[in-house]
């Protein structure tokens, strides 16, 4: 976890979370190289990885699919945008996106309604479980 924002603790906890999450999925790992950056870097990752403009929350670049290899990129900026949107804690909502990364790293796709609401029900479900707690 390197955490590029500057704010003390905002990673603690992630790397077991995530290790326990590929674990529940039986995937096998290489590296998992997970950055928590502002608007600005995740701007940039977004124009350089996909061509599109601005930051969003959350963005995988995958290398390997078995054993899983990936990069994933968190914008705590805009993730505590959508945790306000949301009602949800920003925290949380951080721990919510991780998995979805995570997810996009295992080679899951959301690219249509159904694949996205089954991705989101998975991490709603683990994170539930993990925590006791839907995140409002």
């Amino acid at each position: 976890m390197i955490n590029r924002t500057g704010i003390k603790g905002l990673t603690q906890g992630l790397s077991s979370l995530a290790k326990r999450f590929l674990k529940a999925h039986r995937r096998g790992y290489r590296e998992i190289v997970v950055y928590v950056v502002r608007d600005e870097e995740m701007g940039n990752i977004n124009q350089a990885v996909f061509g599109r403009e601005g930051p969003t929350d959350v963005i995988t670049v995958p290398i390997e699919l078995d054993p899983i290899e990936a990069e994933v990129f968190l914008d705590w900026e805009a993730i505590s945008r959508n945790a306000r949107i949301y009602g949800t804690d920003p925290e949380w909502e951080l721990k919510f996106c991780l998995l979805h990364g995570l997810l996009h790293a295992m080679g899951w796709e959301d690219d249509t309604p159904p694949k996205r609401r089954k991705m989101l029900r998975v991490q709603e479900e683990f994170l539930s479980a993990y925590y006791g707690t839907s995140g409002k």
